[in-house]
């Protein structure tokens, strides 16, 4: 078993490096956006990606999920070709379908968001990146299947650094504005699919793809299209409440919060990308549901300890990415990182389902958790602004991953160490609501203190989750001594 955590912590570290690359270049260029754009101007970018995003949400069709699952059903290199190519020119075909509807509307969609015309060109411009942006993807799960950890990180590393320079020179050299944003992500659109067609051409020829896999992963995969129109309400709708019930300049401070959150998800995202066809290798072997289990407390532990630092430290992250303005940033980006913590557990949640090949319940999550999120919307936000926001969001997040536990639990259980579990959830709670409140008089004082309160923080944790992980270092250093 200890070589099966070390194959999935090597994945693992693969796929962290590669989201922490990302992430460090996601994080580059937020201080370009606030800095060069109006709070105005930032907050309506956020709201014009929010409806890209639901579109190419949309698009994918839960092709994606059945897949993954179909790959694994054979070892037969033809067959798995089949699913691939019969994926891709699924999401090909519904992507030019959303990108022409947006862009033929993008004058009323524009009326929605924001009362006037002002984002028609860019939600215009950003249409054109959802065909774009299909081919990407594909190459990252196909890569991702083939277990090429180091050839994920590779190539995501290397399109998010040309998207990085395409950014730069539309918006600051070419001073294309807001509209430079999404010019870069065309042009970077274009190259990434000139390359992932290259890569991929053995694997998505038009001779590979065939409608019978199409209607084979069809029933799987439908149920799933409900969700995705959840999911992206349980993780972009909270921008437009924000806009409608607040204004467009807090859209843009929720934003910064939110990017700042998704740090954590370098390591969420790097479990999450290696743990379906990890788990998926491991089910016919008989230790896999011990394993299984004992996940779920060094998840939140690990995850954990990443959602404490940036609590910890999420004023001076804030006084580093942006003006004073964006200030209120630092507590919301705490609360956001617990949500972003819940959000990758429910992958362990529903390994069951996964296993069971069953995809219903998901469905049924994910649709009780957008209900609850856009009624705490409702009900937080008119009091509470972005804070409450990010409550709901918390809230949204922990129903949806609860309820895949309870219904993984009755179709496949797992012995899961939920004691540990619930202990760690609790002091991350209250990590998160204390932490960033902490002022602490003098800058270096301060992170010193922060840091030694930070490094108190970690031995509780690692302590709750692996008990005697200290014995377990002592012992490896006497081995190599």
């Amino acid at each position: 078993m200890l070589a099966k955590f070390k194959q999935l912590g090597k994945e693992s570290l693969i796929y962290g490096v590669a989201g922490m690359l990302n992430k460090f270049i996601a994080f580059f260029l937020v201080p370009l956006y606030t800095h060069v754009f109006t709070q105005e101007q930032y907050g309506l970018q956020g709201l014009v990606v929010t409806v890209i995003t639901l579109a190419g949400t949309l698009a994918v069709m839960g092709m994606d999920s059945a897949a993954h699952n179909w790959y694994w059903q054979t070892e037969i290199e033809a067959d798995r070709r089949v699913t691939i190519a019969s994926w891709f020119w699924c999401q090909l075909l519904f992507s030019l379908l959303l990108g022409a509807v947006i862009f033929l509307s993008s004058g009323m969609l524009s009326v929605l968001l924001t009362g006037d015309a002002s984002a028609a060109p860019l939600l215009r411009l950003g249409a054109f990146t959802l065909p774009l942006n299909v081919c990407h993807g594909v190459v990252t799960n196909y890569f991702r299947l083939k277990r090429r950890a180091k050839a994920t990180m590779c190539y995501s590393v290397v399109t998010n650094l040309m998207l990085v320079g395409m950014t730069i020179l539309f918006i600051l050299v070419l001073d294309q504005g807001l509209a430079g944003f999404f010019i870069a992500q065309i042009v970077s659109g274009v190259i990434t699919t000139i390359a992932g067609a290259f890569i991929l051409r053995g694997v998505i020829g038009p001779r590979h793809a065939h409608s019978r896999r199409f209607r084979e992963m069809l029933p799987y995969a439908l149920p799933l299209v409900p969700a995705a129109f959840a999911f992206w309400a349980l993780g972009f709708a909270d921008r437009l409440f924000v806009e409608k019930l607040v204004s467009t300049e807090q859209v843009a401070v929720y934003q910064l919060a939110a990017t700042l959150a998704s740090g954590v998800a370098m390591i969420s995202g790097a479990f999450t990308m290696a743990w379906g066809p990890f788990a998926y290798s491991l089910q016919r072997q008989p230790d896999a549901p011990a394993l299984y289990g004992r996940m779920l407390p060094v998840y939140l532990a690990v995850g954990g300890i990443f959602v404490g630092c940036l609590a910890m430290f999420s004023r001076e992250a804030v006084q580093i990415m942006a003006p004073e303005s964006y200030s209120a940033a630092a507590p919301v980006a705490a609360l956001l990182s617990l949500g972003v913590l819940a959000n990758g557990l429910s992958y362990i949640a529903g390994t069951g389902l996964a296993l069971a090949r069953s995809s219903s319940p998901i469905t049924a999550a994910v649709t009780i958790a957008a209900a609850v999120n856009l009624l705490l919307n409702i009900l937080l936000i008119p009091a509470h602004g972005i804070t409450g926001a990010a409550w709901a969001a918390v809230f949204s997040w922990t129903v949806y991953t609860g309820f895949i536990f309870w219904r993984a639990q009755k179709i496949h259980p797992i012995p899961y160490q939920y004691r540990r579990a619930v202990l760690l959830a609790v002091i991350l709670t209250l990590t998160v609501c204390v932490a960033p409140r902490i002022v602490i008089p003098g800058a270096a004082v301060g992170i010193l203190s922060k840091s030694l309160l930070f490094c108190f923080f970690v031995m509780i944790v690692l302590t709750i989750a692996v008990p005697g992980w200290t014995r377990i270092l002592r012992g490896k250093a006497m081995k190599r001594f």
